[in-house]
């Protein structure tokens, strides 16, 4: 059945016109997303397939373009527009956790973190700036590298901390392997970094590495 040939109040384009866009079910949110579906399947049941696929919302968060693509009745466009979606939907609660914590503690990157980044089979870079009194300024994934190593620039970590005026900064990334102890490079490379910014009067606050372990932060084991 087409979506159009359901009761008004099943559709969802018409449900969140006249009830609210919040009156409507994942399924529905998704739908809205997705738009069309295919022969045979309504981009509201689509929604539902995918919803029970992958085991729920969260789960569907986290799947990558090609697993998505894989799916009869989503094309290049509506994946992306999908992932769009929840990467948004994750820059929002990041942005709006940072801003409560007037500290980059490990344990609250940690678990601002982990669902991001435990299961990523690359390592990922992220910098997180602030200003002297912590109040916090932007977050930036600098980096994307491969399952065993990811190298930084320290000319382009002072480039961002310059231009957005940050006193403040941490950086995070992840490691696949699940072991979350440094490599010799990243204590090397922090401690270069950590050193040429207060020579600028920034602060390195912390490296913090995260994996389906646990954690390292290099600040509380004195490495910086």
């Amino acid at each position: 059945m087409k979506i159009k040939e359901l009761p008004l109040e099943d559709r969802p384009r018409e449900k969140a016109l006249i009830k609210g866009i919040a009156s409507l079910t994942e399924s529905e949110l998704l739908a809205l997303i997705i738009g069309v579906g295919k022969p045979g399947l309504n981009a509201l049941e689509l929604s539902m397939t995918l919803l029970d696929g992958y085991g729920g919302l969260a789960n569907l968060a986290l799947a990558p373009y090609k697993s998505l693509l894989e799916y009869s009745g989503l094309s290049e466009g509506k994946t992306l527009r999908l992932m769009a979606a929840f990467e948004l939907a994750k820059k929002i609660a990041l942005a709006n956790y940072l801003e409560e914590n007037e500290e980059f503690t490990p344990e609250a990157l940690y678990e601002r973190y982990h669902p991001l980044l435990a299961k990523d089979k690359q390592e990922r870079l992220f910098l997180l700036m602030a200003s002297k009194k912590m109040k916090f300024r932007k977050e930036e994934l600098l980096y994307t590298g491969t399952e065993a190593e990811i190298l930084f620039s320290i000319k382009e970590i002072m480039r961002s901390l310059l231009a957005n005026y940050a006193d403040r900064f941490v950086l995070v990334h992840n490691h696949p392997s699940g072991n979350p102890l440094p490599s010799a490079e990243d204590v090397h490379r922090s401690f270069i970094l950590a050193e040429e910014m207060k020579e600028l009067g920034i602060t390195m606050l912390d490296h913090v590495i995260i994996s389906q372990e646990g954690y390292f932060s290099l600040r509380e084991n004195k490495l910086i």
